[in-house]
């Protein structure tokens, strides 16, 4: 069976036609959460209408991006992403209520490129230079190169995925 592309657009807005997307989440009730870039935005779309029941805009600058997405089991939506700061790039995690209300900020140091939620509630983030778990508690360690991707396995466990930067006297670039 090959898979079908189905491109989706919220409130009459085909995201084919310029509406770039950078993540995508799907409540327990079907809603669609759609996520990206140019004031990092977010929106809601109903599950059964596709009616837009939300749409925030988090920032003030149009270089700014939500670059990842998850849910908690409140139907919270946790985004993370990039802000410029004084022409400098930095971070941000943030949490919207299911009514698209900002609840939480947390400016980073650096750009946000991953995030997901383990299986009690705990917030996971990652970007290029470290793989943090936020709250009470947290931690941050440094990876050995840039992380795209986290995941939670059955288990419990954190796996990253990125690519390893070849050490400065490897010879390797």
């Amino acid at each position: 069976h090959s898979p079908q592309w189905s491109w989706s657009g919220l409130n009459g807005r085909d995201i084919s036609a310029g509406l770039a997307a950078h993540a995508i989440a799907f409540s327990a009730d079907g809603s669609m959460y759609l996520a990206g870039p140019n004031h990092a935005w977010v929106r809601k779309a109903g599950a059964s209408s596709g009616a837009e029941l939300f749409h925030s805009l988090l920032t003030g600058d149009v270089r700014d991006s939500v670059n990842a997405m998850a849910l908690d089991d409140e139907q919270n939506a946790h985004i993370a992403g990039t802000v410029w700061v004084d022409g400098k790039e930095q971070g941000f995690s943030a949490v919207l209520d299911p009514d698209g209300k900002r609840t939480a900020w947390t400016p980073l140091p650096s750009p946000v490129r991953a995030l997901v939620i383990g299986f009690d509630g705990e917030v996971y983030l990652a970007g290029d230079s470290f793989v943090l778990l936020e709250g009470e508690g947290g931690w941050t360690v440094t990876p050995p190169g840039p992380v795209a991707s986290l995941a939670i396995s059955l288990d419990g466990a954190l796996y990253a995925a990125g690519h390893m930067l070849a050490a400065a006297d490897s010879g390797h670039t």
